[in-house]
C-alpha cells in the first residue's frame, strides 16, 4: 500500500475478515505501531489526542467531521493481528462477535486500513474502567450488583448468538461517567490472547475457569465464572483465589472461597460462590441464567427498601399527625419518579399570534429535568377525545381538569401572556393540581418586547424546574437555552409549530405540512430543529430517497445546536438510511433512553430491530409504545406480531385477555383478533374483527377493520366476499382474492389496469399511494404477472425510492429476474436477514442448491417467518426448496411451519399459500400419508374451484388428487 494511503469500511458483516485476510496476504513486513500527533488525519479522522496505549496498539481521541462527533480511534499492532491469524474459526467467530449490537457492548463504527496499520473507530466513553474504579477500594452492594448484571446482559445478549468473550475482567469493563456500563474488546479479545501466545480460548489467569486454564474448550461456563470472580472482587476488594506464577489456585484443589457475611446479604454470598465454583457444572448455565437470578436478588432488594421506606413513612406521619410532602409546595424532597406533567395551550398571547408555540417550547425546555415528565401532547389530546366522545382541536386546561381521570399527568402547567402596565409582555405559567384543579404555584417572566421572548421562556423554565424543588446547581447543570437549541426568530417558530399540530390533525401529511417547515428554515436557515423534522418526515412517510438524502444532509450540518435527544433521534436515522446498522442500533437504543416518551421514535426503533430480525431487541420498544398509548391503538398488533414472532404464547394469551378487558375501540378489538388467531381461536378472531367493523369511526379505521374480516375469512377459506369488495372498490383485496383463486387472466388485468370497473382510478398522486400500489402489485406479478409486467413495477418502485423497494429483489430473483434482481438489492443491508434470503434464492436459481439449502436452513432456524412482511419467509421458501431436491420428510416440517403462523396476509401469500399446499400432499403422497395428502389436496382444489382452466400446477394437483383417492380406496 502507497505510503499515506488509507481505505475504510463501514462495520458490516464480513468487514473485519476482509481487512484481516488482506493483512494475512501483504508479503510486506508489518510497519510498527508508531504514535500519531494531535492534527494528523486517519482518514477523515483528525486526531486530538492520545488515550492510552498497550501491547495491542494505540487508543486516540479523533474527531469525525462529517458526523461532527468525537470517536475513539484504535490504531492495532499488525504483527500482533498476523500471529493470530492461523487459529482456526478465529476470525469467524470475531466477526460475529464484532457485530453484536446491544446498550452495554460498546459500537463499532467502522475499520479501516491507515499505511499498513489496521484501525478500528468506536464510540467515545468518558469514565473509567472497572479495573481502574477497583484501585480505589471495594463498591456499594447495590452498585456491584448494578454492574454486574449490565455485564451480564451484554455477555447474555452474545451467549445467545453463540459467542462467548473468554477475557472478560475489569479491564474490558467500562463504567461510563452517566453510570452506563459497557464491555469492551467482544470482538477482539480473542486475537489478543491469541497473540499473547495463548490458546484461542486464552484469558487472564485471575479470572479465568480452571477448564479454561486447561486449554479446554471455554463456553458459556467461562465467562459467568469471571462476572463471578469481578462480582467478588467489587464486593471486597480482593480476588477469590490467588495467582502464584502466572497461575490461578483455581485450578488447584480446595474449598471454593466464600465472601465474609459483612460483605453482602446471603443471597449474593451464595450466588458468587456458584459462579466461582471450579465444577462448571455448578455454576449458573450460561450468562442469561446468571442476568435473571441476579435480578432477581435486586428486585427483593428495592422490595425491602420499599417496605422500610413505607413503614417510615407511616410512622413519621403518626408522630408529626401532618402529610408527608407535597410535592410542589416543597415541604420535602421529591420522590424518585418524576412527576408527569401535562401542558395546557396558551391561554392568552398578549397580542402577538406568534405565541401559539409557547407550550411546545416551554415543553423543550423542561425537556432535560428529571424532575418532571412532560407528557406528548398528541397523547394528551388522544386522552380527551376518547374521553369525550369528540374530536379536540385544543387542549384547554378546563378540559383536562373535567376528565381528569383519563389523564395520567400530576400537574397542569398552564402558560399564558399578557401585557403589563408598562405595555411590557407578562409570560407566566400556572401550575394545577390535576385531580384536585388548586392552585399549585405560578411563576412570571417578563419580556420588553418580541425579540425577548426567548430569554423569558428560560425564566419561565428554570422556575418551573424550581419550585418542583430541583437543586440549582442541577438546573444550571443541564439549562437548554431555547434561541440557541430551536431559533431566535419568532416568526420561524410559529411556522414549525403550525407544522406539527399540521401533521397532529391531517390524515394525509402530504397535505401541506410539509412546506410549513419549509416556511421555518427558509425564515432562519439555522433553524436545526425545523431542518430535523423535514428529514425524520421524509423518513416516516417514505419520501423518495433523493429527497429524504437531501434533507438529511442539511439537518446533520445543523445538528450541533439540538438537544441531546434529537440529536440522537436525528443521528439513528441517518445511520439508518445510510445502512451503518451498527451505529443505528447504538443510537436508537441511546435516543429512546433519552426520550422514553417519544412515540414515534419507540415505533421507528422497534421497526429497525424487526427489519433485522431481532424481535427480541424490538420488544421492549412495542411494549413502552403500547403503555404510553393507554387506550391501544396501532401498537397493540404491533406487540401481538412480536410476541408471535417469538412464540411466546403465554405472553399473547395474557395480553389477549388485557385487550378483551379494554375499551372496546377499533384498534383494541383488531389486535385482539390477531392475538386469537395466532393462539389458534379462528371464530373469536373473526368475531373480534366483526366487532371492531362495528366500533369504526373514521374511514380510514372502517378500512381497516375490514381488511382483518377479509384477511381471517381468507385464511378459513370463506371466499364468498368478492361481491362486497367490489362495492367497495377494494382493488387491493380483490387483487388478493382472484390471486388466492388462481384467477390469472382476471388477475392480470387488473394488475395492468389498476382500476376496478364501475370504480374511480385509484388516487396515487401522494408518494406513498403510488409507491404502495406499485411494489404490492409488483409482488403479485412476481408469480402471477408476465417478465415484463414484473420488470416494469420493479423499476418504477426503485424509482421512487430505492431503499424501500430492495426487498424486491427477493421477489425478482424467486421470478429468475436475476439481473433485475441485482440491480435492485444494492441498498439491502449486508447480513441482514433480508440479504441473506436474497442470496440464498439467487443460488436456488443457479443450481447451487445445496448451498441454498444451508443458508435458508439458518433463516428458518433463526425465524420461521419474517419480521416485519413484505418478505418470503423462510419457511415457504425453505419448504418449496426441500420439496423440490425429494427431501420430503423436512418439507412437510417446513410447510407446516409456514401453514401454522398467523400474520396479515400480504401479496404474497396468496399464490405462495395455494402452491404450497401442492407441496405438502406432493410430498405426503411421497411419503406414504395418503389420507394427510388427500386432504391436503382437497384443500387446494377447493379454493380453486373458480381457476383458469389452463392454470400451471392445476392439472397435476387434479393428477395428484386421483391418485391419492384411488389408493386410499
Amino acid at each position: 500500500m502507497e505510503a499515506g494511503s488509507t481505505t475504510s469500511r463501514a462495520m458490516a458483516p464480513g468487514a473485519l475478515t476482509a481487512l484481516l485476510g488482506q493483512l494475512a496476504r501483504c508479503d510486506e513486513p508489518a510497519p510498527r505501531c508508531r504514535a500519531l500527533d494531535a492534527g494528523a488525519r486517519v482518514g477523515r479522522f483528525a486526531i486530538v489526542r492520545e488515550i492510552g496505549r498497550g501491547g495491542f496498539g494505540i487508543v486516540y481521541e479523533a474527531r469525525d467531521p462529517l458526523l461532527g462527533r468525537s470517536v475513539a480511534l484504535k490504531l492495532l499492532r499488525p504483527e500482533r493481528l498476523r500471529e493470530a491469524l492461523d487459529a482456526r474459526g478465529l476470525v469467524e467467530e470475531a466477526e460475529a462477535a464484532a457485530q453484536l449490537q446491544h446498550p452495554n457492548v460498546v459500537s463499532i463504527h467502522e475499520l479501516g486500513e491507515h499505511d499498513g496499520m489496521p484501525y478500528l473507530v468506536l464510540e467515545l466513553l468518558s469514565g473509567e474502567t472497572l479495573h481502574d474504579r477497583l484501585d480505589r477500594g471495594a463498591l456499594p452492594v447495590d452498585t456491584a450488583l448494578s454492574v454486574a448484571i449490565d455485564v451480564s446482559n451484554a455477555v447474555a445478549h452474545a451467549h445467545a448468538r453463540s459467542l462467548v468473550h473468554r477475557d472478560l475482567k475489569p479491564a474490558n469493563v467500562f463504567v461510563c461517567a452517566d453510570g452506563a456500563v459497557k464491555v469492551l474488546d467482544f470482538g477482539l479479545s480473542l486475537f489478543a490472547a491469541t497473540a499473547a501466545g495463548a490458546s484461542k480460548d486464552g484469558g487472564t489467569p485471575a479470572y479465568m475457569c480452571p477448564e479454561q486454564s486447561r486449554g479446554e474448550p471455554g463456553d458459556a461456563h467461562a465467562d459467568v465464572f469471571a462476572i463471578g470472580v469481578m462480582l467478588h472482587q467489587m464486593l471486597c476488594g480482593e480476588l477469590p483465589y490467588r495467582v502464584r506464577q502466572g497461575s490461578s489456585d483455581a485450578t488447584r484443589p480446595g474449598a471454593t472461597p466464600r465472601l465474609a457475611a459483612r460483605r453482602a446479604p446471603h443471597a449474593v454470598r451464595h450466588l458468587v460462590a456458584r459462579c466461582i465454583d471450579r465444577d462448571p457444572r455448578l455454576r449458573p448455565r450460561d450468562a442469561g441464567d446468571l442476568l435473571a437470578k441476579l435480578r432477581g436478588i435486586a428486585a427483593a432488594r428495592a422490595r425491602m427498601r420499599a417496605r422500610r421506606v413505607a413503614a417510615a413513612v407511616v410512622a413519621a406521619t403518626a408522630v408529626a399527625g401532618v402529610a408527608v410532602f407535597a410535592l410542589w409546595r416543597g415541604v420535602t424532597a421529591p420522590p424518585r419518579e418524576p412527576v408527569p406533567v401535562a401542558i395546557a395551550d396558551l391561554s392568552g398571547d398578549g397580542g402577538l399570534a406568534q405565541l401559539d408555540g409557547l407550550p411546545t417550547l416551554l415543553a423543550t425546555a423542561l425537556e432535560p429535568s428529571h424532575r418532571l415528565r412532560v407528557l406528548p401532547r398528541t397523547e394528551v389530546a388522544d386522552d380527551l377525545r376518547r374521553a369525550s366522545g369528540s374530536d379536540v382541536a385544543q387542549v384547554e386546561a378546563a378540559a383536562l381538569l373535567k376528565n381528569a381521570a383519563a389523564v395520567p399527568a400530576k400537574l397542569v402547567l398552564v402558560p399564558g401572556v399578557r401585557r403589563d402596565g408598562d405595555r411590557r409582555l407578562l409570560l407566566e405559567v400556572r401550575a394545577l393540581e390535576l385531580a384536585s384543579g388548586a392552585d399549585a404555584f405560578v411563576v412570571t417572566a417578563r419580556a420588553a418586547d418580541a425579540g425577548a421572548v426567548m430569554t423569558a421562556i428560560d425564566e419561565l423554565s428554570d422556575g418551573v424546574r424550581h419550585r418542583l424543588r430541583e437543586p440549582a446547581a442541577e438546573i444550571r447543570a443541564s439549562r437548554v437555552r431555547i434561541a440557541e437549541a430551536t431559533t431566535s426568530s419568532l416568526d420561524a417558530y410559529a411556522a414549525y409549530h403550525d407544522a406539527l399540530r399540521c401533521f397532529d390533525r391531517s390524515p394525509s401529511p402530504d397535505d401541506g405540512c410539509i412546506p410549513l417547515l419549509e416556511r421555518a428554515v427558509e425564515l432562519d436557515p439555522e433553524f436545526a430543529l425545523a431542518h430535523s423534522e423535514i428529514a425524520m418526515r421524509a423518513v416516516w412517510m417514505g419520501r423518495p430517497l433523493a429527497d429524504v438524502q437531501a434533507a438529511m444532509t442539511k439537518a446533520l450540518r445543523h445538528s450541533d445546536r439540538l438537544p441531546a435527544s434529537d440529536r440522537l433521534k436525528l443521528m439513528a436515522f441517518a445511520a439508518d438510511l445510510d445502512g451503518r446498522e451498527a451505529d443505528a442500533a447504538a443510537f436508537y437504543q441511546q435516543a429512546t433512553a433519552a426520550a422514553p416518551d417519544d412515540r414515534l421514535l419507540l415505533m421507528k426503533a422497534a421497526d429497525f430491530f424487526l427489519t433485522r430480525e431481532e424481535p427480541d431487541l424490538a420488544l421492549p420498544f412495542w411494549r413502552r409504545v403500547f403503555e404510553l398509548e393507554r387506550v391501544p391503538a396501532e401498537a397493540g398488533s404491533y406487540l401481538v406480531f412480536t410476541l408471535a414472532s417469538l412464540r411466546r404464547s403465554q405472553e399473547l394469551r395474557d395480553l389477549a385477555r388485557r385487550l378483551e378487558a379494554g375499551p372496546g375501540n377499533t384498534s383494541s378489538l383488531i389486535a385482539l383478533a390477531f392475538a386469537r388467531a395466532n393462539l389458534g381461536d379462528a371464530a373469536g378472531a373473526l368475531a373480534a374483527a366483526r366487532s371492531a367493523q362495528s366500533a369504526a369511526i373514521t374511514k380510514g379505521e372502517r378500512a381497516e377493520a375490514l381488511r382483518w374480516v377479509v384477511h381471517l375469512q381468507m385464511r378459513s377459506g370463506d371466499l364468498g366476499i368478492e361481491e362486497e369488495l367490489r362495492r367497495g372498490c377494494q382493488r387491493g383485496w380483490l387483487r388478493n382474492l382472484l390471486s388466492l383463486e388462481g384467477r390469472r387472466r382476471e388477475l392480470r388485468q387488473l394488475l395492468s389496469s389498476r382500476t376496478v370497473p364501475g370504480c374511480p382510478p385509484p388516487d396515487v398522486r401522494a408518494f406513498d399511494a403510488e409507491f404502495g400500489l406499485t411494489s404490492s402489485a409488483a409482488r403479485v406479478a412476481a408469480y402471477h404477472g408476465t417478465p415484463g409486467l414484473l420488470r416494469s413495477l420493479s423499476r418504477r418502485s426503485a424509482e421512487l425510492n430505492s431503499r424501500l423497494a430492495a426487498p424486491l429483489a427477493v421477489f425478482l430473483a424467486y421470478a429468475g429476474e436475476l439481473r433485475e434482481a441485482d440491480a435492485l438489492a444494492r441498498p439491502m443491508y449486508p447480513g441482514s436477514p433480508r440479504r441473506e434470503t436474497y442470496e440464498a434464492v439467487v443460488q436456488w436459481r443457479r443450481g447451487d442448491l445445496a448451498g441454498a439449502r444451508a443458508r435458508l436452513r439458518t433463516l428458518f432456524d433463526r425465524n420461521p417467518w419474517t419480521s416485519p412482511p413484505p418478505q418470503l419467509p423462510p419457511s415457504y421458501l425453505y419448504g418449496e426448496l426441500l420439496a423440490e431436491m425429494g427431501d420430503d420428510e423436512a418439507a412437510v416440517e417446513a410447510l407446516q411451519t409456514f401453514h401454522s403462523l398467523d400474520f396479515p396476509i400480504d401479496d404474497f401469500w396468496t399464490w405462495a399459500y395455494p402452491k404450497s399446499l401442492y407441496l405438502l400432499a406432493r410430498s405426503q403422497e411421497r411419503l406414504g400419508r395418503v389420507a394427510d395428502a388427500r386432504a391436503t389436496i382437497e384443500r387446494l382444489l377447493a379454493l380453486w374451484s373458480r381457476a383458469d382452466p389452463d392454470l400451471p400446477m392445476l392439472a397435476a394437483a387434479r393428477a395428484l388428487h386421483a391418485r391419492v383417492v384411488g389408493a386410499h380406496d
